[in-house]
């Protein structure tokens, strides 16, 4: 599945107010709902099992990736 994982942390989109978290994954759809005004430099395009994925705290990581 595509998913768009966050490269900057704590980057803060005005228009939303929601902020990032370094190495979450979003669906495209997530993605354009919570950080419309973002750059793609902030993000990247990355294929990922959804087996492979958890949800901490209210948002979703891959497997295997540290935080950090």
């Amino acid at each position: 599945m595509t998913y768009y994982r966050v490269v900057k942390d704590d980057v803060w989109d005005y228009r939303t107010g929601w902020t990032t978290i370094q190495n979450e994954i979003l669906t495209p759809i997530e993605r354009e709902r919570k950080f419309p005004s973002l750059s793609s430099k902030c993000f990247e395009k990355v294929e990922i099992s959804r087996a492979r994925t958890y949800w901490s705290f209210g948002a979703r990581f891959e497997y295997g990736k540290e935080r950090g």
